[in-house]
């Protein structure tokens, strides 16, 4: 088990919470770049894995990582504030 926690909703509280900087596993987030850099190169995104892993690394860090997980949640028909009351919505 990578995570901490076992169960739909709080495993998905846990992903937000490593999205949004409230948490830090270290070995969570090298394994969670390390698979994301490799599916960037095999979808064409970046055409080695330390650019991939870099441009991954950047999105965490800025914010885009969350803001494209919570694009995907609303498309999906989910709450379009979902980062912002993730505590009260699982």
């Amino acid at each position: 088990m990578l995570g901490r926690t076992a169960g739909n909703g709080v495993e998905v509280r846990e992903s937000l919470d490593h999205l949004t900087g409230a948490a830090h596993d270290p070995a969570q987030v090298a394994v969670t770049l390390d698979l994301a850099a490799e599916l960037l190169v095999l979808g064409g995104l970046h055409d080695d894995v330390a650019a991939a892993r870099a441009a991954a690394q950047r999105a965490l860090e800025d914010g885009s990582a969350a803001d494209r997980f919570a694009r995907m949640v609303v498309a999906l028909g989910g709450p379009a504030d979902l980062l912002e009351r993730a505590a009260e919505q699982l």
